[in-house]
C-alpha cells in the first residue's frame, strides 16, 4: 500500500516535472489537500505558481502542467 499523497510529496512531484510535463490529481486529494470551496481554487492556483506550473480542473480531479522557465 502506497502512503496518502501529502502537500510535501505533491510538491517534489510537481519540482521533478519537466516542462510539458503533467500530474493528475484525483478529486479526493485535492479534497483532502486544498478542500472544496469558494477558496480552493485560489490555494490551487497558488500552489501551481509557487511550483511553475498551471492547473486545469477537469471531471475527475484537477490536472497540473509545468510551465517553460521564462529565463530559456
Amino acid at each position: 500500500m502506497s502512503e496518502p499523497l501529502s502537500l510535501p510529496l505533491l510538491q517534489m512531484q510537481l519540482d521533478h516535472l519537466v516542462p510539458g510535463q503533467g500530474l493528475h490529481l484525483v478529486m479526493a486529494d485535492v479534497e483532502r489537500l486544498f478542500g472544496y470551496n469558494d477558496v480552493a481554487t485560489g490555494r490551487i492556483r497558488n500552489f501551481a505558481d509557487g511550483h511553475g506550473c498551471m492547473f486545469a480542473w477537469c471531471a475527475t480531479g484537477v490536472q497540473f502542467v509545468k510551465l517553460a522557465s521564462p529565463d530559456r
